[in-house]
């Protein structure tokens, strides 16, 4: 009895063993009620992940879409001779490490800013959002990306507090090397820099600038090879693809009138039966084409874009069905179904809000207000450019939005 009464007393004192506890609890919970075990369903891009990493691990060759850094970490079973099949249970082992670790780091990033119970209860909110759970039992970027670009903004803010270099070092090397699991934050770097410039510059005349050196090679390595392999310096080619056949493919349906039908067209006939290269010399070409002719239908298009990837529910939800026959499934999923669509909303608003507030208090906001201000208005906008994804971008800034709503009034000081 004593011994189970010093476990309660070290669970209640220890919040982040108490955040992991709930996380698990919940995580198992959702596990039975959506009957994840017997789910089937993957993700058109699941099917790509899985392809790169047959042609990284198999072939020594890097994929066109897909940077080889979640590629690499995906992969690994296939080093001990495991099947590839292998691979969907390791990346859900490696997402629900990230999960967790996001929560813990969110968490920490709280208490940094007000260190009291609002700082986990502000954290459950992340916890018990249904779409960045369920999206951690697919084979997709979103839970390592969040937890490495939680983990950007964890260690600036020790930046900020501390000014020791070696923060700032770890975290431009996370966000360099976070363009090699996902390639979103490419221009958000060089706004990044703009906004640590003095402190950048001190950084990489110090030994700390090995990392970033470091970061940048494996970066190069990836463009590197994709200008050897296709002939184009990129980090990927997904940027000008996902362009031509959502953005410019749905400004186009406009302009002719006819209905946008995602991957059932014939521009996306046509695209996919193009090389790497020329998909980008077409996007590019397309995209100056429609600036000149066609402007207003891609203004409609983006803002259609935008409005329908925050408002919609979560893909992974959507990606559940009742096949073990059970009587309270539908009626589950349909909740399920609400609460991510409500959460997506509010979270867009509140951050959208958030953000314009800083923008106002510019110059009374301190950099790590300014730094996350950018980071959602950043992917929000980005967003735009793909379409029909529910949450799926937007889930990745719902912790910055708890962060940057949690403590509204501390980052407006100098």
């Amino acid at each position: 009895m004593s011994e189970l009464i010093l476990i309660y007393k070290m669970i209640k004192t220890n919040k982040y063993l108490l955040l992991i506890l709930i996380a698990s609890f919940w995580a198992i919970i959702i596990f039975y009620l959506l009957q994840l075990d017997a789910q089937t369903y993957k993700f058109p891009d699941s099917y790509s992940y899985i392809t790169s990493v047959e042609q990284l691990y198999y072939k020594n060759t890097l994929n066109d879409h897909r940077p080889f850094l979640f590629t690499l970490i995906n992969g690994l079973p296939l080093i001990f001779k495991m099947p590839i099949s292998s691979v969907y249970i390791w990346s859900t082992i490696i997402n629900s490490i990230s999960w967790l670790g996001s929560i813990l780091i969110l968490y920490s990033i709280l208490c940094n800013l007000k260190k009291d119970k609002n700082a986990f209860i502000f954290t459950l909110l992340y916890v018990f959002s249904i779409s960045s759970l369920l999206i951690v039992f697919h084979l997709m970027t979103e839970p390592i990306f969040t937890f490495a670009l939680l983990s950007i903004f964890y260690f600036f803010q020790k930046f900020e507090n501390t000014k020791s270099k070696k923060y700032l070092a770890f975290a431009f090397t996370l966000l360099i090397l976070s363009l090699l699991i996902k390639p979103i934050l490419k221009y958000f770097i060089l706004i990044a820099i703009f906004v640590y410039i003095k402190d950048f510059i001190v950084l990489m005349k110090s030994k700390f600038s090995i990392f970033i050196f470091f970061s940048f090679s494996l970066l190069f390595f990836q463009m590197f090879c994709l200008n050897k392999k296709y002939g184009d310096f990129v980090i990927s080619y997904i940027d000008t693809i996902t362009y031509y056949n959502y953005l410019g493919t749905k400004a186009d349906c406009y302009k002719k009138n006819i209905e946008f039908v995602q991957g059932k067209n014939q521009r996306h006939l046509y695209y996919s039966k193009l090389s790497p290269k020329s998909t980008r010399i077409v996007a590019i070409d397309d995209f100056k084409e429609q600036i000149q002719d066609n402007k207003l239908n891609l203004v409609k298009a983006y803002c259609s874009n935008l409005f329908i990837n925050s408002t919609k529910s979560s893909p992974s939800v959507f990606a559940c069905h009742n096949v073990k026959k059970k009587r309270y499934f539908e009626s589950i999923l349909y909740l399920f179904k609400v609460q991510a669509k409500i959460a997506n909303i509010i979270f867009t608003i509140i951050g959208l809000i958030m953000s314009f507030l800083v923008l106002l208090k510019w110059k009374k906001s301190n950099r790590l207000a300014k730094i996350i201000t950018i980071a959602i208005l950043y992917i929000f906008f980005i967003s735009g450019i793909s379409t029909d994804q529910g949450d799926r971008l937007h889930m990745i800034f719902f912790p910055l939005v708890i962060i940057l709503f949690y403590k509204k009034r501390a980052f407006l000081t100098p």
